[in-house]
């Protein structure tokens, strides 16, 4: 896996205006958030902490998130479409390690695309919020195994999609709404809450944000304060063992089936 990331750093690095190019959009992408909602803002006053932590931390997530759920399905199918998949799963060498070397690349980009993010949200909102952030970071850490588990599941049901980019691009969005990525759950209505306590990635987000916060853990509002932060501190801790076991028989399965059939190549 570390030879196919270096090698695909090596072919990143022959594209510089491709990186800087990213790095812009990143501060793009928050200048456009923000200026499009200072009108809105009496001049006298601050934005609102919700809006700053949803902001500055969502974004965040969300670029952290697009490696996981959406380069495992696309790079899969660029490999089916090129005719390399095949070759790939006839030679003697791993071969998942090798599909998760390039969504590792992209997420080591996304992290740095995130820090120049958070950097310019900072600049431009009066600074960032957070009251714990060790313990912010780990429940970040804590959550990353589980969306890499959930992206291979979602590779393992979109393998014979043959219009991937707008089916990743979907679930990705439905994923951070779900998901409270884009905004806290107390601001989800109550139906749409109840949908985001069976996504897997909602514990480790929800706890990410009580942390950076300083608030309670809001996904299960049915349970006392105290209940709620254990419960989903345990989910969080259960699903990030067990999501990445439940991604990877999902994707041999489907794998199995389709040299099964011969679909290897284009679907």
């Amino acid at each position: 896996m570390f030879a196919s990331l270096k090698k695909d750093f090596v072919i990143a690095s022959r594209y510089p205006v491709e990186l800087v190019g990213s790095f812009a959009a990143s501060v793009l992408m928050v200048s456009l958030i923000v200026l499009a909602t200072k009108p809105f803002v009496p001049k006298a006053q601050a934005y609102p902490p919700d809006f700053v932590l949803s902001v500055s931390w969502g974004g965040f997530l969300l670029l952290l998130s697009s490696s996981p759920l959406f380069e495992l399905s696309v790079s899969l199918r660029q490999e089916r479409t090129n005719g390399t998949l095949e070759q790939l799963f006839l030679s003697p060498s791993p071969k998942l390690p090798l599909l998760l070397g390039r969504a590792l690349r992209s997420q080591i980009l996304s992290i740095l695309y995130g820090t120049c993010y958070l950097a310019s949200a900072a600049s431009m909102l009066g600074g960032l919020r957070f009251v714990d952030l060790p313990q912010g970071i780990y429940y970040l850490l804590l959550g990353i195994p589980v969306f890499y588990g959930l992206g291979l599941v979602v590779m393992a049901a979109t393998f014979n999609v043959r219009e991937i980019i707008p089916a990743a691009t979907l679930i990705q969005i439905g994923v951070a709404f779900l998901s409270g990525i884009l905004f806290p759950f107390n601001l989800m209505p109550y139906r749409l809450r109840i949908l985001a306590a069976f996504l897997p990635t909602s514990y480790s987000i929800d706890l990410f944000r009580s942390a950076i916060s300083g608030s309670g853990p809001q996904l299960l509002t049915w349970a006392a304060a105290g209940q709620a932060y254990f419960l989903e501190s345990l989910l969080a801790h259960l699903l990030a063992l067990a999501l990445p076991v439940a991604g990877m028989a999902a994707f041999n399965a489907t794998v199995k089936r389709a040299k099964r059939r011969g679909g290897l190549q284009q679907g």
